[in-house]
């Protein structure tokens, strides 16, 4: 009775198994297809996200003189090749600055280098020789050798120039602003500013902005003498609340002489 109804029940079997396999295919399309789309969205997302940042990193480079990848690469595409975080500046070298430490037993291997520096605290540079740095010189101070594959490694965006300190007579930067170049003033109303015309009157400062890559050396006697201390990169509205060590005095009366020198980026 039951054996011409057999190939019937096979058949409905395959039937249901196939509609059940082309369920599962079905589901599976749809998990890749929503993967697919989040990817989609979430480079999208990246991509702008990354423009955005760049635009205010770019603007950062140029006014600070720090560094950033500015979306130049994926993180992906950084791990398999470390060198894409930087520029190479061929014959360029930055001697005797931000010198971080020497790893002469990678010299002349860049990619190894590059992932050195990436694993070393505040490394933003490294020559072909080795040698890891924090920071480099200003374009016209660096130094220039004619050797076959010697150069500097240098993190993208890491901006040199233009690099000034910015100086009030007022508190809370009130009043006018002064932009002042590295160098050495022994008495500050002698100092030739970009911004600002004229001469910055003598224990007049009152507050200053200090980018990165740069520090200021500040003295209550023209000269460089007397109390002096030293301010570092970031805002200092006023500069009343640094000290001199003498009584009650402090800064905010009394500086006729400062030094703007580079700093470590």
């Amino acid at each position: 009775m039951c054996g011409p109804f057999f190939p019937r029940a096979v058949t409905y079997r395959a039937r249901n198994i196939n509609r059940a396999r082309m369920e599962q295919y079905a589901i599976a399309a749809l998990i890749i297809a929503t993967i697919v789309i989040i990817f989609i969205l979430a480079r999208a997302f990246r991509a702008t996200s990354d423009a955005q940042h760049c635009a205010a990193a770019t603007y950062i480079c140029e006014g600070a003189a720090t560094y950033d990848n500015c979306g130049h690469a994926s993180e992906i595409e950084l791990r398999a090749n470390p060198l894409l975080r930087y520029d190479f500046l061929a014959g360029v070298d930055s001697s005797n600055f931000g010198d971080i430490k020497l790893v002469s037993a990678l010299a002349g291997r860049p990619t190894e280098l590059a992932e050195e520096c990436n694993a070393t605290p505040g490394c933003v540079a490294f020559n072909t020789h080795g040698w890891m740095k924090s920071g480099l010189l200003p374009p016209e101070s660096r130094q220039h050798h004619d050797i076959a594959g010697f150069g500097t490694y240098a993190r993208k965006c890491i901006k040199s120039e233009p690099l000034y300190a910015q100086i009030w007579i007022e508190k809370n930067y009130g009043g006018t602003r002064y932009l002042v170049p590295p160098g050495e003033y022994s008495d500050v109303r002698k100092i030739s500013t970009i911004v600002g015309g004229g001469t910055i009157p003598n224990d007049k400062i009152r507050s200053m902005k200090i980018p990165v890559g740069l520090k200021v050396e500040i003295y209550c006697d023209t000269n460089f003498g007397s109390s002096t201390t030293t301010l570092t990169r970031g805002d200092h509205p006023d500069i009343a609340q640094y000290k001199t060590g003498k009584g009650s005095g402090h800064f905010g009366d009394c500086i006729s002489s400062i030094k703007i020198l580079h700093d470590a980026y």
